[in-house]
């Protein structure tokens, strides 16, 4: 038995189908679209609700004449890393791009339905996306490091009325007011410590790593990595009345009621969080414009207000009588351009970015918008022609293509390409061809483009039919292309070099790394460990303090310690050349094999340098080694924070991290051996590295768990004191210590640490770093910091 049944869309153009009842609704709709030429959308009964595309036509009890409407939504697409996913016209969704970012969306298909809105994460290593539906609810989908799992917050994702994310993390604010947060801690993801704020939210910003939500009554509430604006403590008595709030990578511009503006970040690495130099020109501030770490604002009489790096365009001093009636300002990674009001353009910042426009000057009249890649810009003229500057490998060269280029009517940019929309629908592109500067492969299809989204490398555009077509780096677009792995030559010789080192490291140096017995003569280990402490203190002004604490007694009576130095820092030099030198030399203990060090397996895989650090009493960091070191009445140096730490190092931030189970006070207890914190002042600023560097290595230690492998940067402080605190005594020995007991005695030690932090770190560290304090972080709650001020 069947029923007919009429299917109209909004523009008035019908069909009618006979449905049978046991027939599914969406094979119905399918029927219907294909009749009336159009894509997805969803059918809509006589009352305007939506029908249950998986019930049958009997559940959706429609009857004889019923008239149905075939709603089409506007497609929309969103961009993340190297994947796209785009909301289809019936609400569903479909993801495409690397399926190793966030591309792959099928375990979650079923649930993406009624798709309202989609957001994602950018990550340096990854990337997710968070899709709010039709009931508020949120399903999210990619790299759980980047907040593709909410799990753990699912069952508080109601209600959502929007999404905002920063590099790795995702914050939603709902109908009441409050934020729900999920992904990586360092990057927005918890906010438990200011959840109590969290109150009546109308609108969150976010910078790379941090997110400033605006309440009600227009304050400021702020969380994530303080080096990104995630702490605005020394300016939160100014946030009052705040109207808007702009963001660079690492700090936040906020634009008061009064037209005033509080900026909060780091201001070490780019001073955009500091605009002390230019705060009285900053008013009746209308908008502010940012670059990766320089802000550019537009007063209300038309003139310009810089600050922030110079080399990212926070220096406009040689333009500045040029910026007067500025219409609007648009910025690539380091440059800014200002539309006049005469249709004329200025630049300032990188020349390789966009800074000089001298070389096209005289064209750049009448233009209407401006548009930027990375490092290059594209000016739409009055006559929809188009004009390029910037850096030649960031899509200035438009040469090949400017011909083409007649009739604009928008332009659209990836990292090192444009491409632009002319106003019969056709699509010119230029530009690095792997970032979608090439469209020869679809352009015979790139017809009544309606719209063009971008991600780093590729291009997605939608047509007015709603078909999507993708184009650029192959990852993203699909295309299959591969390349064929070459077999290196002498591939014999380098199997049996690789067979005796391995044959080495498991014969020889794992028994070793887990013995209490020497691995050489202590002579070999003084003599090689001398040069190495002699070449360091060639270069480092290096101090410590053990001869007191020897001379107020703590080594007498055969007194063994857990030994913990903070920070790790990029490569430990303090322990590697000095601390070293006087293990080998059994000092301060003077008693043969009772001095050690745990550090990780992985430095042991290191032809030569695992030699040395076992004959410098190195051992392997596990449990059962460092259990039976303290057991045979040994003392044991570890750094908590191990490889964790060591790729979280940051010259401008003294912070340290401590393991989820606490595993050094929990053997320290079950031993009855006291902890005896050491601090190495300045070992964080020893190497000062870009956060691109940092990120890099982030990404390796996720991967493959291995620590630093790339260090970039300037060379630091060149003093290293090494100063140890007072033992703390963790009690009397007990076999099972409990959870509550492990933590009182880790609270007992924190606060130790931080004594001793805040007494020596004015006289060794800069006073900018000694001012933040020392952050501690247990990393199995990040809530559970604490940092003094």
């Amino acid at each position: 038995m069947s029923v007919a049944v009429e299917v109209s869309l909004l523009s008035g153009k019908r069909v009618a189908l006979k449905a049978g009842l046991e027939e599914e609704v969406a094979a119905v709709k399918r029927r219907a679209q294909t009749a009336l030429g159009v894509g997805h959308g969803r059918l809509l009964n006589s009352s305007g609700s939506a029908l249950d595309a998986c019930s049958t036509i009997k559940d959706a009890k429609l009857q004889k004449g019923d008239s149905l409407t075939l709603h089409i939504s506007r497609l929309q697409i969103q961009a993340s890393g190297k994947t796209f996913a785009a909301i289809l016209g019936d609400g569903s969704v479909e993801s495409w791009g690397d399926a190793r970012s966030s591309a792959d969306s099928s375990a979650v298909q079923g649930q993406l339905q009624n798709v309202q809105q989609i957001q994602a994460t950018r990550g340096f290593s990854g990337s997710a996306f968070a899709a709010i539906l039709g009931d508020g609810s949120v399903v999210t989908w990619g790299s759980a490091r980047h907040g593709g799992d909410s799990s753990a917050v699912q069952a508080q994702l109601k209600k959502v009325q929007q999404i905002q994310a920063t590099g790795a993390a995702f914050a939603a604010v709902l109908a009441d007011g409050s934020v729900v947060t999920w992904g990586d801690a360092r990057a927005g993801g918890v906010s438990s410590l200011v959840q109590a704020r969290l109150k009546n939210v109308q609108q969150i910003q976010a910078s790379t790593c941090a997110f400033a939500a605006i309440l009600g009554d227009g304050s400021v509430v702020t969380w994530g990595d303080s080096r990104h604006g995630g702490h605005s403590r020394e300016v939160q008595d100014q946030l009052k009345n705040v109207r808007q709030i702009q963001a660079c990578s690492n700090a936040f511009a906020a634009i008061l009621a009064d037209g005033s503006v509080v900026t909060w970040g780091d201001a070490w690495n780019g001073p955009a969080g500091n605009s002390s130099f230019v705060q009285h020109k900053l008013k009746n501030v209308q908008q502010i414009q940012a670059s990766r770490s320089a802000f550019a604002a537009i007063l209300g009489n038309g003139t310009v207000v810089t600050w922030g790096d110079a080399r990212a365009g926070g220096e406009s001093s040689a333009v500045q009588a040029q910026l007067k009636n500025v219409r609007q300002i648009q910025a690539s990674s380091a440059a800014f351009a200002a539309i006049l009001g005469d249709g004329t353009v200025v630049t300032w910042g990188d020349a390789l970015a966009g800074g000089d426009s001298s070389d096209v000057q005289s064209q750049l009249k009448n233009v209407q918008q401006i548009q930027a890649s990375s490092s290059a810009f594209a000016a739409i003229l009055a006559d929809g022609s188009v004009v390029t500057w910037g850096d030649d490998e960031d899509g200035i060269d438009s040469s090949a293509v400017q011909a083409q280029l007649k009739s604009v009517q928008q332009i659209q940019a990836s990292s090192k390409a444009f491409a632009a929309i002319r106003s019969d629908g056709s699509v010119v592109t230029w530009g690095d061809a792997w970032a979608g500067g090439d469209s020869s492969a679809v352009q015979d299809q790139l017809k009544n483009v309606q719209q063009i989204q971008f991600s780093c490398s590729a291009f997605s555009a939608i047509l007015d039919g709603g078909t999507i077509l993708t184009w650029g780096d192959a990852r993203v677009s699909g295309d299959s292309r591969t390349s064929q792995m070459m077999l290196l030559p002498g591939l014999a010789a380098v199997s049996s070099v690789l067979g005796c080192w391995a044959a080495w490291y498991f014969f020889v140096l794992q028994p070793a790394s887990a013995s209490s017995r020497p691995f050489g003569p202590r002579w070999l280990a003084t003599f090689v460990s001398k040069i190495m402490n002699t070449y360091g203190r060639w270069y480092l002004n290096y101090s410590d303090n053990f001869a007191e604490l020897m001379a107020a007694g703590h080594w007498d009576k055969g007194q063994n310690y857990v030994v913990c130095w903070h920070p790790h820092g990029a490569f430990s030099i303090s322990a590697f050349f000095f601390v070293a030198h006087y293990w080998a030399q059994n000092f301060p203990s003077k008693k043969p094999a009772k001095q050690f060090v745990s550090i990780a397996p992985l430095l042991f895989r290191v032809p030569l340098m695992s030699e040395y650090l076992l004959l410098c009493h190195a051992r392997r960091q596990d449990r059962k080694t460092f259990s039976k070191l303290l057991s045979q009445g040994a003392t044991v140096a570890v750094n908590p924070g191990g490889l964790y730490e060591q790729v979280a190092t940051d010259a401008n931030q003294e912070r340290l991290f401590f393991p989820a189970n606490l595993g050094f006070v929990r053997l320290a207890i079950q031993h009855g051996t006291p902890l005896l914190p050491i601090y190495c002042f300045g070992e964080n600023q020893l190497f000062r590295t870009a956060e691109w560097v940092r990120n890099i290595n982030h990404f390796l230690y996720r991967k493959f768990k291995v620590g630093n492998f790339l260090i970039l940067g300037l060379f630091g402080i060149p003093v290293t004191p090494l100063l140890p605190s007072p033992p703390v005594d963790v009690g009397p020995k007990e076999a099972e210590p409990s959870d509550a007991r492990v933590h009182e005695v880790y609270t007992k030690y924190v606060a130790a640490l931080q004594e001793m932090f805040k007494a020596c770190a004015p006289k060794y560290l800069l006073k900018e770093v000694a001012d933040r304090g020392l952050e501690v972080i247990l990393r199995e709650n990040p809530k559970k910091s604490s940092k003094e001020d």
